[in-house]
């Protein structure tokens, strides 16, 4: 018998401590990351059937769906289920040999530059998709511009930037943030009224090394891209972004997350962090009010379920230096920036999936269009 475990693919990420027959023990990578965060993925060849053990030396390290697999090579991806997990450190899989001898097992669902590139493969062609690189990382490798315009529309239109991936394991956030871009490429009434009034300069992947290499992402040493915005940035990614963003006049920001892996309010459900400043708390309350009607029941969405400031994890303590939103609050001036929390793996006591999630962008897309024109901006 010979288990093999590989992790030199993108976003691979694990420590092979021992592999006993039926029985793996594993550690996760935790890099340049303080402390200890949950991200790991691996590849397993099975070479004979039967049921095994999965076992991580740190406690939290499986979502409430157990972990996600793929039988394609990262292609595509489903929930193990909760029901294969003995211990959140812990999981079975029987190999029967009627699917692929070769699975990735993920934290979650990832999504990778390869899902990025399927993206855009199918909406080669249009005249209001383009793409170009805003910078290079601190590897050489560029960092991915994407921006929908329809030149065809007279007037002006307001801006429009998002983000996800500061944080590079926030695997989930992705999916969403492809879901608003599918909407606004669209040919129905929803994607043509998004061209008609806004340009829409998007960063999939704002940590880009982070996404390819599997790291943790969160809690970088000496701190994370999202805790890098300011006078001075160590990241060519987020240096970018600002310069970029100074040259725009910005009506609606947003930046993507995910939050913990499992258990609680504020990392089952999809929710906002409240802003510090007292008249973007009231701008957040319109929008999530309008988002809680148009969010689809399969990615479920409830403003009660908001984080304000100052309260939970969400306090000055926890910033060591401006996130994106938080700067963009202070430097251009936007009728709106925020981050939101979208869960690994279960909002609101509901399973998420990628479509699901892609459904939720559909639904931030839709409320950008109801908030404006209530504001009437």
């Amino acid at each position: 018998m010979s288990l093999k475990i590989e992790t030199a693919f993108t976003g691979g990420n694990v420590f092979i401590e021992n592999i006993n027959g039926f029985d793996v023990l594993l550690t996760r990578d935790m890099r340049n990351s303080e402390g200890d965060w949950f991200y790991w993925a691996f590849r397993a060849i099975f070479d004979k059937i039967g049921e095994y053990r999965f076992t991580f030396t740190s406690p939290h390290s499986l979502s409430s769906c157990g972990p996600a697999v793929s039988y394609d090579d990262g292609k595509t991806w489903e929930w193990l289920g909760f029901e294969c997990v003995t211990q959140r450190n812990i999981f079975t899989y029987k190999f029967d040999g009627t699917k692929s001898e070769k699975v990735i097992f993920c934290v979650g669902m990832q999504y990778l530059p390869y899902h990025l590139e399927r993206f855009l493969s199918r909406h080669e062609g249009s005249p209001y998709l383009s793409q170009s690189i805003l910078t290079y990382s601190r590897k050489n490798r560029p960092v991915k511009h994407l921006h929908i315009e329809d030149t065809s529309c007279p007037g002006a239109k307001k801006h429009v930037f998002l983000s996800s991936r500061h944080h590079c394991c926030e695997m989930m956030a992705t999916y969403a943030l492809e879901g608003i871009l599918e909407t606004a490429l669209g040919a129905d009434e929803t994607g043509r009224c998004l061209r008609e009034r806004y340009i829409i300069d998007c960063v999939p992947f704002a940590d880009t090394d982070g996404v390819i290499d599997g790291d943790q992402g969160k809690n970088r040493r000496p701190h994370d891209h999202n805790r890098d915005y300011g006078e001075q940035p160590i990241y060519p990614e987020v240096k970018a972004i600002q310069d970029f963003l100074l040259s725009k006049k910005l009506f609606f920001t947003m930046d993507l997350h995910c939050p913990w892996i499992y258990s609680g309010i504020h990392n089952e459900t999809v929710y906002f962090p409240g802003p510090e400043e007292a008249i973007h708390e009231e701008l957040l309350k319109i929008f999530a009010q309008i988002l809680e009607k148009h969010a689809p029941a399969e990615a479920p969405f409830f403003a009660v379920n908001n984080l304000p400031f100052g309260t939970g994890w969400n306090t000055k303590s926890n910033y060591q230096g401006l996130t994106c939103s938080a700067w963009i609050r202070k430097m251009c001036a936007p009728q709106f920036a925020q981050s939101i929390e979208i869960p690994y793996a279960i909002a609101s006591g509901v399973q998420l999936t990628a479509d699901s999630v892609r459904a939720l962008g559909r639904a931030i897309a839709e409320s950008i269009i109801e908030y404006d024109d209530l504001m009437g901006n």
